[in-house]
């Protein structure tokens, strides 16, 4: 009960605040404007309030207010023109209300019009036509909006209409304004134009009334363009008469419209013209405009020479289209040579610049009286590539064969194509196709599998259904929906199965009127299956690939090429195929079929070419056979349930044929008659069988003298028959191998064509009588054979096989003889077996090879493995000659009863007693062997002998070899030098003297570990039994990069001990340079890159006197180092070796060969005395030319025993005191150098001082580098370059250059330099210091042309640089340019510094010339001091400097902190207020953090007091 008390609560308080909330809107709606006030001052403030947004910025909108109140009360409008819109604003109020849309737009007609135009004409004219639509009864507010938008663009723009997709405007807007019957506007002259986005249609020219309340055009006249597409105006147009149109659209039609088209038309055409806007930017699918004519039997212009065309046309846009009937089609013809080529009929044609085309057109090409026809085709011509093509559409029917009545075949085919003037017309590709096939099927083409294929799975065969039913009807053509109806099938069933007989030409398929017209071809199939009609088999197709043709059909001849057409079948029944050569055949009228190739038939197969196949006779006629190829029946039979017998093929073919295949009779193409005596072969002239396959012999028997002739024949039933009926005789001629004579050919064992002919007991002449044969002679596909012997000369040959060729006889013998004949031309005794010999008759050459086992000659003192060769003039032999001690081996022996001799051999002699050794082997030498002297004599053949030591691992090049037959030994003999080394036959790497050989036989080693060590020698004996060469006149040996002179020149080799040592020799090492001289030499050559042993050398000073060194070692360096000859010895104390008169050596000598000086590695001492100066030996590695000696020295320097040496100034570790070194001990190591010379030591003897310095300055005097120089005689140094101050000033760099010099009897150390200071600072407070310098006139410039000032400015500046600054100072005394480079913080460019020892410290005397303060330039010199002082405790630094009298600045730094002080309070006020921030600089590694700050009177005093006391010493002279 509480719940629903609850309940009922809440709904009345619901309710009560509802009725509050409409109480208090209705009391809002109360406050609005519902009349403007008659003060025309509140006009502007109540019209803004009706449209003005209640959230928008408030001083904007009184800006706005208080500018039209500015407008509206100007004087220029008056009070009675006020009153009108007042009056008029009253209207709209009751009219529209509170409309903010409205009264927006009515604020901007007043603004627009009370500023400049409330003359104008229009002004009135607007009020009245807003006075005329506020009084229309039943006005909508948005009407009203609508009007009143519409009459502000209108007068504004023209513009009749905008909706949100388009807009109507007329161009000039002039027009006549009328209120009665209703308002409208009257044009004349004007352009309408419809506009949306990018596109726009436009009426020029027309006239017509605007009723804007209906928004409607009525207009009369005009033009209409097609600009759109890029015609020009004057070609293209159309011209209307009367029409309407809806400015609420963006389209409109007009009935009989006068169209234009200058490529096309005489005259103008009448039809309907529709326009309207696209959303499209792409012109290509842009219908409009559009022209459809009402005329149906137009005659267009101007399309082809040639070319007519009947029809209606539509223009679709850009696109012109030819537009029939079914019963009216366009009839499209073309004319070629003056005679009827193509007709097209169709119901659309397009037409544009660049083709002319239609989807399904009835295409009829004319080829004289006969023709191509099709029932539908995509029909396309290219006016750009002058081409006409037609092809299959995507609708099945258009697939359906095209028709030749000419050829009577049906062709498939992707497409035809026919450029205008040629001759051909091409089947092939479609555009853009990677594949065309096409087929080609005879008209009385019938295949039962496939006619009952048809009927599938059907109770009744839709052949037969159709031929019933056209037997019904009494006619061949129907409706499809009639036959649907006979069959009870479905019209789509129907209409499907009928397009599929239609692309197999069983009909031809009506889209049109949805009929079909039986072909004959579907009455003769079923006749065919009957078996009541004769048919044929032929049907054939092509597949090619892009840009191939199918096929070319020539215009003039009618004939058709088919290419790419693997076989034709001709007759199944007689087994008659055709395969054309290169897939090519040509069809001619009533399917006649040229080609070349090959026929199959039965089992004959005839190739050849200018071959036809009559269809008419059925038989093909076989112009040209190449060859036939016959094949017969085995006695095997085939695996299968047929059992027929294996066919194999002959061998051999009947050649060079002409003759004709009878196929079958020509009533029985399909074999329904069975003919068994078919098919015949009928040869009409001689032909021929070959026996010059490649196969049988290599071809070796030319077919023009080696050949079978077989007189003409008739050979019946090709496809049964057994072998043998293979039988053809006729006429042998072998080429004059024998005389010709008669015989048969039958089948051989391998199945060639052959025989087996016996000779008479007397035998058989062979090539013209020059030999005889006995036996029997085989002919076959293995060749002309023959089984007996062979008689030639004095030779017999036996053999089971003799090969007879044209030019020559091969055999296998079973024995080969030859007997001995003394005299004139001797032969030896000579008998071998199983020895293969080849008869070259004509040549009169015989030849007898190397068998199993060698021949016998010379009563078996030799033996001969090679080839001998046997003609009348004697006996010679190619191979290899085995006399036991040595083998000879040439290509041309010539054989004589006791003696033999060869131009050209090689020879190979054996160690005694072991064969297996070879002691001597030469490729290419003369010779000869006489079995009567026991001699054998070798020489050179143009060039040297060369020959393989091989049990030395030795070669030679030698002019002669002499062989004692019954000694051990061979002898060489040279008397010239060897041109081996010149033809490089000998050419070992690196050969260093092959310009300059001596005379002598060459012998070098070929074991891999000599590197082929050579030498030379005019006469050498080798020793056979026990190998050793003794060689006794060689000049030299040369080793690696070495000559060596071996004692009285004698050498010999042993085959361990290889070359024996040589002692008391003589070695010059670097053959090119021959820069060392080695004496009284032991050496022992291991190999041409390996030789070691001792000996001595001279060491030549500068003075060109001689110190011995004794060569412990004598080597060749590894050959990554260059296999260079090198040596070592030792110079010791005791030997007290000089490099010259100033320096003393003790240390390693070492000698390279390809290095003109010797490499010294130990200490050079230089020799002088001075009392606080003893030299060491300085320890150093370096090539020393003895006339210039150059020591490299390094810092630090040491001494034999790696203690560290000093060079110059150097300031004990101790702080204590400085003290000179030259090459010297240092008294402790941490001692500190004020100068670390490097480079070189020498002595210059004009100077006559030691000089230690940089490698540049003995090149380039002008260069910046250290330089340390010692005068022993008066025992003065002098230093120069970059001085290394010996004070740790952490974060203050300092860099001095200048010049020092310390003299033994004076204890004062001295410089004068170029000293920069480098510190983080006050800038401020730097450049009121460089102010109080430069203000004080009385203080005199650095001298900028002292040394030591451009001697520190080369050592700052880059050296472009130096070299301009130091012509201004010799031009001018002073550098002219600004030299920001000189950046230093303090950079003092003139100071001179004395060590003071009483102090520890470098101090300044004189007057410093401060060169610039931060890179700003001063060059003045000031009174002050810089003292760098040594402190166990941490080194320091003080500047003083007082540039005025009484006043004074300091720098004092240590503790890590930079203290100033100044008598000027203004120059301390910059380092007081710097926040400490910006005075420190923090840690970075081992940099220590920096500061600097104010100082205290402590430190002026200091700097002050110490300052005094440096002028007091300076005055004394102890400074």
């Amino acid at each position: 009960m509480k719940i629903r008390r609850l309940a009922w609560g809440i709904a009345l308080a619901t309710a009560l605040l509802l009725l509050l909330g409409l109480y208090l809107l209705r009391a809002a709606d109360n406050r609005k404007l519902r009349s403007f006030s008659e003060d025309p001052a509140l006009f502007p403030e109540e019209l803004f309030s009706l449209f003005q947004d209640s959230k928008a910025n408030k001083k904007a909108q009184e800006a706005e207010v208080a500018t039209f109140a500015n407008i509206w009360l100007a004087p220029r409008v008056s009070d009675s023109a006020r009153l009108e819109v007042l009056e008029l604003s009253n209207v709209m109020l009751r009219t529209v209300r509170q409309d903010p849309e409205y009264f927006a737009q009515w604020h901007t007609i007043l603004d627009h019009y009370l500023r400049d135009s409330i003359r104008s004409v229009e002004y009135p004219l607007l009020l009245n036509m807003l006075r005329h639509v506020l009084a229309l009864p039943r006005s909508a507010a948005s009407e009203q909006r609508r009007y009143i938008h519409e009459f502000w663009h209108f007068l504004q723009e023209g513009e009749l209409r905008r909706t949100n997709n388009h807009r109507w405007r007329v161009t000039p807007a002039q027009m006549q304004v009328s209120f009665e019957p209703e308002l409208h506007y009257d044009f004349k002259g004007v352009d309408l134009i419809c506009q949306r986005d990018q596109d726009s249609i436009a009426i020029a020219k027309t006239s017509g009334t605007y009723y804007p309340l209906r928004s409607e055009w009525v207009g009369r006249e005009g033009k209409v363009y097609w600009t759109r597409h890029n015609f020009a105006p004057a070609n293209v147009n159309v011209t209307l008469a009367s029409y309407k149109l809806q400015t609420t659209e963006s389209a409109y039609v007009a009935d009989s419209a006068l169209f234009w088209h200058n490529d096309y038309l005489t005259t103008s055409i009448k039809g309907q013209f529709r326009d309207a806007l696209s959303r499209s930017t792409d012109k290509h699918e842009l219908q409009y405009p559009q022209f459809v004519s009402y005329q149906k039997r137009l005659h267009f212009k101007n399309l082809l020479e040639g070319v007519s065309f009947v029809g209606g046309c539509e223009m679709l846009g850009a696109r012109l289209i030819g537009v029939g009937t079914y019963d009216e089609p366009i009839i499209f013809s073309l004319k070629r040579k003056g005679k009827p080529f193509l007709s097209v009929r169709t119901e659309r044609m397009a037409f544009s610049r660049e083709f002319i085309g239609s989807n399904y057109a009835q295409v009829t090409i004319h080829i004289g009286r006969d023709s191509l026809y099709h029932r539908g085709l995509r029909f396309v011509y290219s006016d750009e590539q002058k081409q006409l093509r037609l092809s299959p559409s995507d609708l099945l029917v258009t697939q359906s064969p095209i028709y030749s009545s000419y050829h009577q075949m049906s062709m498939h085919f992707e497409e035809l194509t026919w450029k205008v003037g040629s001759d051909k017309i091409v089947f092939g590709p479609q555009l853009g196709s990677n594949v065309a096939k096409a087929s080609f099927e005879s008209n009385n083409y019938f295949n039962i599998d496939e006619f009952d294929e048809r009927m599938g799975r059907e109770e009744s065969h839709p052949i037969l259904d159709i031929a019933n039913f056209t037997q019904k009807i009494q006619n061949r053509t129907f409706q499809i929906a009639d036959y649907a109806k006979y069959l009870g099938y479905s019209y789509e069933q129907v209409s499907h199965l009928l397009m599929y007989l239609a692309v197999e030409g069983f009909l031809l398929y009506d889209m049109g009127r949805a009929r079909v017209t039986i072909l004959q071809k579907l009455y003769d199939q079923i006749l065919a299956r009957a078996g009541k009609t004769d048919y044929d088999v032929i049907r054939f197709s092509s597949s090619v690939g892009k840009d191939r043709a199918n096929a070319v059909l020539d215009l003039n001849s009618s004939e058709l090429d088919v290419y790419s057409v693997s076989r034709i079948s001709v007759s199944d029944s007689q087994n008659v195929k055709i395969e054309p050569r290169g897939r090519f055949v040509k069809l001619g009228r009533n399917r006649s079929i040229s080609f070349d190739g090959r026929v199959e038939a039965g089992m004959f197969t005839f190739i050849g070419k200018g071959m036809t196949f009559n269809y008419e006779e059925f038989t093909v006629d076989l112009k040209e056979v190449d060859s036939a190829q016959m094949h017969y029946q085995n006695n095997q039979k085939a695996a299968g349930l047929d059992g027929k017998r294996i066919r194999d093929s002959v061998a051999s073919y009947l050649q060079r044929l002409s003759g004709k295949v009878h196929i079958d009779h020509p009533d029985n193409k399909a074999g329904l008659v069975h003919n068994p005596e078919y098919p015949i072969f009928e040869s009409t002239k001689p032909s021929f069988v070959y026996y010059d396959d490649k196969r049988i012999c290599e071809g070796v028997y030319d077919r023009k003298k080696f050949y079978f002739e077989i007189p003409p024949f008739i050979f019946k039933n090709l496809n049964n028959f057994e072998p043998e009926d293979l039988v053809f005789g006729g006429t042998m001629v072998t080429d004059n191998i024998f005389a010709p004579f008669a015989d048969t050919l039958r089948l051989r064992p391998d199945a060639s064509l052959g025989f087996v002919h016996p000779t008479p007991p007397e035998g058989m002449a062979v090539y013209s009588g020059k030999g005889r044969f006995f036996n029997n002679i085989d002919l076959s596909n293995k060749g002309l054979k023959g089984d007996g012997k062979l008689k030639y000369l004095t030779s017999l040959s036996t053999s089971r096989m003799f090969n007879f060729f044209p030019d020559s006889t091969t055999a296998m013998t079973q024995a080969f003889d030859v007997t001995r004949l003394d005299g004139g031309i001797g032969f030896p005794d000579t008998h071998g077996n199983d020895h293969p010999i080849r008869w070259f008759p004509r040549k009169d050459i015989f030849w007898a090879y190397e068998g199993t086992s060698p021949y016998n000659m010379y009563e078996r003192q030799s033996d001969f493995r090679g080839v001998y060769t046997l003609q009348p003039v004697g006996l010679t032999g190619r191979g290899m000659v085995d006399m036991r001690k040595a083998t000879m081996s040439s290509q041309f022996f010539q054989f004589d009863s006791y003696k033999w001799h060869a131009d050209t051999m090689a020879v190979n002699f054996y160690v005694p007693g072991n064969t297996a050794i070879k002691a001597f082997v030469s490729d290419f030498l003369s010779g000869r062997i006489n079995y009567q002297t026991r001699m054998g004599d070798f020489w050179r053949i143009n060039a040297s002998i060369f020959g393989s030591l091989e049990a030395l691992k030795y070669d030679t090049h030698a002019d002669r070899v002499v062989w004692p037959m019954d000694l051990d030994q061979l002898r060489f003999k040279t008397q010239t030098r060897q041109d081996a080394v010149a033809t490089r036959r000998f050419c070992p790497s690196r050969m260093l003297d092959r310009d300059t050989i001596p005379i002598g036989s060459i012998f070098y080693s070929v074991a891999q570990y000599e590197d082929s060590l050579y030498f030379m020698s005019r006469y050498a004996t080798y020793h056979l039994r026990s190998p050793r060469l003794e060689a006794d006149t060689v000049p030299y040996v040369l080793v690696a990069d070495a000559v060596t002179y071996p004692d009285q020149g004698k050498v010999a080799i042993e085959e361990e001990a290889r070359m024996l040592p040589f002692e008391n020799a003589r070695l010059e090492t670097n053959v090119t340079e021959r820069y060392h001289h080695i004496y009284d030499a032991s050496l022992s050559i291991r190999g041409r890159y390996r030789y070691a042993g001792k000996g001595f050398i001279d060491y030549i000073d500068e003075r060109d006197s001689a110190e011995q060194i004794k060569l412990d070692s004598i080597y060749i360096t590894p050959p990554h180092e260059g296999n260079a000859t090198q040596a070592y010895g030792f110079a010791t104390v005791e030997q007290n070796f000089k490099l010259s008169p100033r320096f003393h050596y003790e240390g390693k000598v070492t000698v390279d060969a390809n290095e003109p000086y010797f490499l010294f590695q130990g200490g050079a001492q230089p020799l002088y005395t001075c009392k606080t100066m003893r030299p060491e030996l300085l320890s150093f590695a370096a090539r020393l030319k003895p006339d210039s000696l150059m020591i490299p020295i390094d810092f630090p320097q040491r001494n034999l025993n790696n203690k560290w040496l000093a060079s110059g100034v150097v300031i004990s570790n101790d702080s204590t005191h400085l003290y000179r070194s030259f090459v010297s001990r240092r008294f402790r190591p941490l001692d500190r150098d004020l100068v670390r010379p490097h480079g070189f030591l020498t002595f210059n003897n004009q100077r006559g001082r030691f000089v230690m310095a940089d490698s540049v300055l003995f090149v380039n005097t002008d260069t910046v580098a250290q330089r340390l120089e010692v005068d022993p005689s008066a025992c003065r140094l002098f230093t120069e370059g970059e001085i290394r101050m010996p004070f740790d000033l952490n974060r203050v760099k300092t860099q001095l250059t200048g010049r020092m010099q310390y003299d033994e009897q004076d204890t004062v150390n001295s410089l004068r330099g170029f000293l920069d200071l480098k510190f983080h600072f006050s800038k401020d407070a730097m450049l009121f210091l460089i102010q109080a310098i430069m203000q004080n006139p009385d203080l005199d410039p650095v001298e900028e042309r002292l040394e030591s000032y451009k001697y520190g400015l080369r050592a700052r500046l880059p050296y472009t640089l130096y070299s301009r600054v130091a012509d201004q100072i010799d031009l001018f005394g002073e550098v002219k340019d600004p030299l920001p480079q000189l950046d230093a913080t303090i950079s003092l460019s003139d100071v001179t510094l004395h060590w003071d020892q009483d102090n520890y410290s470098y101090v300044s005397v004189g007057r410093i010339g401060i060169g610039s303060l931060m890179g700003e330039r001063i060059n003045k010199k000031v009174n002050g001091y810089i003292e760098f002082i040594k402190r166990n405790a941490g080194d320091r630094m003080v500047l003083y400097l007082e540039p005025s009298p009484g006043v004074h600045y300091t720098f004092t730094y240590f503790g890590f902190t930079m203290y100033t002080t100044s008598s000027n309070q203004d120059y301390m006020k910059f380092i007081k207020k710097l926040p400490k921030r910006k005075r420190k600089m923090k840690a970075e590694g081992d940099k220590k953090a920096f500061v600097f700050q104010r100082g205290t009177s402590r430190e002026t005093v200091q700097a002050q007091q110490r300052y005094r006391e440096l002028l007091r010493k300076q005055a004394a002279g102890k400074l």
